[in-house]
């Protein structure tokens, strides 16, 4: 449409009849600096009534050229001009330019007659290249030629004036940031800049450009960089400004710093390890270093939980990456969007673990519940024989395995009632009915915290069987009564070997009543729940028979005297 536009007023122009110059060109005069780009160029026109249209060409020196705005990627000269005597901004693109020569066709766009006014005829922005050559340099308007009317035209004569091309001052800037420190939240943090001249020369935001890091979120070090313009050259100018990684201490006692990006855990006591063994990372973390845990000792860790936190795409490694170097007993705990490596067990993603697997000899500290797809915990069992236990889930009776809780006691045996399940954390005994009973399950299960659990009970008058998660030592076990290979509960001793300790999942015998002198007890089964009593493992493995009293004593064989006995688990008269 354009195009058309300016085909119809070139003929116009060409095809009307020539006047007497009725018209004249002048130019205020124009001092640009070298790298300028925002110079107004203001061509006046001496013309007496109205024209319809005009055409002519501007040369401007090496160095000068016209700034053109982008539209569509489409180069546009705005020009200003005047039409009817109202002031408006009229689209005017130069036709066939050769290098700083510019042609300009202007109409009306609804082909009314134009004037000019106080803005004079035509306003246009000048640029000089940096490098331009300094001086007076010359500048031309040729070719010109208006349309009066539709039959009449007239050519003012060509042109000259002066473009002066000068360096711009120089100028010296300060950059000031307030503040120009922060700490990492999660936010974007934003400085106030603060630009001045450092001769007190008044400059404005138009006299220089800020760029760099004007706004960040995680910690770091960033540069703001003020450049002069405009009016004014000189060099560029920084300042810094930081975030600093934040540091908070977790609920376990641990020193965290974050800082948008990873998360570092230093300790603030016990070599990176709290009290129960274990770390917990706090906070909108996306991501953590392989480097995280380089400062703790990780043999020691019972638990790394970053399910409260925001990482994702971690796949839980214990040969490589974050949790390189971590033991198989340590669960990890990862919110969803991250995944277990193949063979990886004790990984708890998203509040699922595909399988837990206990280890004999070791504790696991369970912070916070979940599901587990399968448990595995081999420990050995042997039948007709009792073992206590105490577990982080429940367990129902069946045909391989029985379970029983402390109800009662003697003078020096202490009963047992059966159970058809046990309750999570929860000290029992358990006796297996065949070779090959397991604690370990293979199928989901809920598996409960056992968090600061450890002293879970079971009591009876005189006596309180405990829990423990954790193996405990020799030292911390005197006093406490163990069920040791002779189905006897021992006392332990200063006098006793050092073997003589509590192993993890097992449970213990706290006598509570004073006045009890006994240093082991023979445990005992209610069979039935009234008055039988199974003392176990009453036949030796050639067949001999093991005859007990009613207090749970062993005899030295079959009794001769006429009393009431226990043999092969049922009470016997003779």
């Amino acid at each position: 449409m354009r195009l058309k536009k300016m085909l119809f007023i070139m003929a116009l122009l060409t095809m009307v009849g020539r006047a007497s110059s009725q018209v004249s060109f002048s130019v205020d005069p124009v001092t640009i600096a070298a790298g300028e780009n925002e110079k107004e160029l203001s061509i006046n026109v001496n013309l007496m009534g109205t024209y319809k249209a005009c055409q002519f060409d501007l040369i401007l020196p090496e160095g000068v050229s016209i700034r053109y705005d982008e539209e569509d990627n489409e180069k546009i000269l705005r020009v200003g001009f005047v039409k009817l005597g109202v002031n408006e901004d009229h689209t005017v693109a130069s036709s066939n330019p050769e290098v700083n020569k510019y042609r300009f066709v202007v109409s009306s766009l609804n082909n009314r007659n134009l004037t000019t006014g106080e803005r004079g005829f035509l306003t246009i922005t000048l640029q000089a290249d940096a490098n331009a050559a300094l001086g007076v340099k010359t500048a031309k308007i040729i070719d010109g030629i208006f349309s009066i009317s539709d039959t009449e035209s007239t050519e003012p004569d060509d042109y000259e004036f002066n473009i002066t091309v000068q360096s711009l001052p120089t100028v010296t800037l300060n950059v000031s940031l307030n503040p120009s420190n922060f700490t990492y939240d999660g936010s974007v943090q934003t400085p106030t800049v603060t630009v001045t001249a450092a001769d007190n020369t008044t400059i404005t935001e138009a006299d220089y450009e800020l760029s760099g890091d004007l706004s960040a979120t995680n910690a770091g070090t960033y540069t703001i960089t003020a450049t002069p313009k405009g009016n004014y050259s000189g060099s560029a100018v920084s300042a810094n400004w930081s975030i600093e990684a934040s540091t908070t201490i977790d609920d376990n006692g641990n020193t965290i710093t974050e800082d948008g990006i990873n998360v570092t855990l230093e300790s603030a006591s016990n070599n990176g390890i709290a009290e129960d063994g274990g770390l917990t990372v706090l906070g909108d973390i996306t991501q953590i270093s392989n480097t995280a845990f380089s400062s703790i000792d990780k043999s020691g860790v019972e638990y790394v939980d970053l399910s409260k936190t925001k990482v994702s795409g971690v796949t839980v490694d214990r040969q490589s990456g974050v949790f390189d170097g971590f033991s198989d007993n340590t669960i990890i705990y990862v919110p969803s969007g991250n995944t277990a490596a193949t063979g990886e067990t004790n990984v708890v993603v998203d509040g699922t673990c595909q399988e837990l697997n206990l280890s004999e000899g070791q504790g696991m500290v369970i912070p916070t519940g979940f599901t587990a797809s399968k448990v595995t915990y081999a420990r050995p069992l042997t039948v007709e024989k009792a073992s206590t236990f105490c577990l982080p889930y429940s367990l129902t009776s069946d045909e391989t395995l029985g379970f029983y809780e402390l109800s009662s006691s003697t003078a020096d045996a202490l009963i047992f009632s059966e159970v058809t399940s046990t309750k999570p954390n929860k000290p029992y005994l358990a006796i297996p009915k065949i070779a090959g009973a397991t604690f370990g399950k293979s199928i989901s299960t809920v598996i409960s915290s056992n968090k600061n659990l450890d002293g879970a009970e079971q009591s009876i008058t005189g006596f309180t069987m405990i829990g423990t998660m954790k193996a405990i030592s020799h030292a911390d076990a005197l006093n406490k009564f163990i069920l040791q290979d002779d189905n006897k509960w021992h006392q332990v001793t200063s006098a006793s070997a050092t073997a003589a300790a509590i192993g993890a999942y097992r449970a213990f015998i706290e006598r509570t009543a004073p006045g009890g002198s006994a240093r082991q007890y023979s445990v005992a089964v209610d069979a039935d729940g009234t008055t039988a009593i199974k003392t176990l493992q009453t036949i030796d493995v050639d067949g001999t028979e093991r005859w007990y009293d009613l207090n749970g004593h062993r005899l030295q064989g079959k009794p001769t005297q006429k009393g009431t006995y226990i043999v092969n688990g049922k009470k016997v008269v003779k």
